[in-house]
């Protein structure tokens, strides 16, 4: 199949071929030669020339900028736009009186966060000891007693309120009592003995005033003129009073 077939002579045909592949060798390296080219351009080529085509734009946008803007020199307000002008008339209008209308009175009243604090009420002074304040009660040192002893009876006086007060704790308003089973009053702390003082107290909440008395254990009447003999073994009761206030009865026993 090599050999060349055909009326003309072969060495016509040999020529054709050779410069058909001369052809073929020859394209085949302006090919390579344009890719090579293509593959060794230095990269950035085209980025740096659309840069400097930016920088070029944008000092001609400078440029008309400071040319526009040349008035604005000097001034401390900036020249504003035209719809920049029109939001700024439209706030001025909001804001400022004209001049003709007086502007709106401020309000005097401080904000309700800011408004002073109201100073706590003075509590008033304590004042006399009203008669529901005060609890009388009467105890002794024993609740059994022999024959001819000599007891100690207490009287004490307390503030059963929530606030102080005063009370006058005089001894001609305090009394001592002893009493049977049957209501009779067998003795007094102010029959025989009776006494007077100047002793008003501030009493606190809670707070309880104690006066004792020792009892000779003898009877008595209001005017101590009768005999006074020693009180018998039996059950009896105490009593006490101050100023009109009685406290309940408390039994005790003398053997």
């Amino acid at each position: 199949m090599l050999d060349p077939v055909g009326p003309l002579p072969p060495a016509v045909y040999w020529r054709r071929r050779a410069v058909t592949i001369v052809a073929l060798v020859a394209a085949v390296a302006l090919i390579l030669w344009v890719v090579s080219r293509i593959a060794t351009a230095e990269p950035g080529s085209a980025p740096a020339a659309a840069s400097s085509s930016e920088s070029n734009s944008a000092a001609a946008a400078s440029a008309g900028a400071s040319s526009d803007s040349g008035g604005a020199t000097g001034s401390d307000e900036p020249q504003a736009s035209d719809e920049s002008e029109a939001g700024a008339g439209t706030s001025a209008a909001a804001t400022e009186p004209s001049a003709t209308e007086a502007p709106a009175p401020a309000t005097s009243a401080p904000p309700a966060s800011q408004a002073p604090a109201e100073a706590p009420a003075t509590p008033a002074p304590p004042g006399a000891c009203a008669p529901e304040s005060i609890k009388v009660t009467v105890s002794a040192n024993a609740n059994e007693f022999a024959y001819g002893s000599k007891p100690k009876l207490i009287l004490s006086v307390q503030n059963v309120s929530a606030a102080p007060c005063y009370r006058d704790l005089n001894a001609a308003g305090q009394e001592l009592t002893v009493w049977d089973g049957a209501g009779t009053r067998l003795w007094s702390s102010n029959d025989c003995y009776p006494e007077t003082s100047n002793d008003t107290r501030l009493i606190d909440p809670a707070q309880k005033i104690d006066y004792s008395i020792v009892w000779s254990g003898k009877v008595s009447e209001p005017t101590c003129t009768a005999p006074r003999p020693l009180l018998g073994p039996g059950q009896y009761f105490l009593q006490a009073s101050q100023d009109g206030i009685v406290s309940e009865r408390v039994p005790f026993t003398i053997v």
